[in-house]
C-alpha cells in the first residue's frame, strides 16, 4: 500500500532500493523510510517487547517514542520511522541479529 501524491510530503522517486529485515529481503522506494517500507511490504510489527513478547510498530511516527527500535547491522539500534533505507542495508528486530 502506497500513497502516490500527498498533500504536504514530497512524492518519492520510485528508484527501488533492497535491503534485509530479520533475513527477508525488503524492495522499498527512494526516499522511504525503514518502517515506510516495510509497511508498503505488509510487515507491521517491527520487534516484540521484552518482558512480555507484545507486538511493536509504529506508534508516534516521528522518532520521539523508540517504540520503532530496530538494529542496523553495523551501526546498532536506529529508530524505523526516521532512518531512511539504503541499498543492501541489514537491519534485525533483535540486537544481534543473524546473518545478512
Amino acid at each position: 500500500m502506497r500513497i502516490s501524491q500527498h498533500p504536504i510530503l514530497p512524492s518519492v522517486s520510485g528508484k527501488d532500493i533492497t535491503f534485509e529485515f530479520n533475513g527477508q529481503v525488503i524492495k522499498g522506494m527512494e526516499g522511504d523510510t525503514i518502517s515506510s517500507a516495510l509497511w508498503a511490504n505488509g510487515i507491521k510489527t517491527l520487534r516484540n517487547t521484552e518482558k512480555a513478547g507484545n507486538n511493536r510498530g509504529i506508534y508516534c511516527g516521528i522518532g520521539h517514542c523508540y517504540d520503532c527500535r530496530i538494529y542496523e547491522k553495523t551501526f546498532g539500534m536506529v529508530r524505523a520511522c526516521v532512518t531512511p533505507i539504503k541499498e543492501g542495508a541489514c537491519f534485525f528486530s533483535e540486537e544481534g541479529g543473524g546473518e545478512c
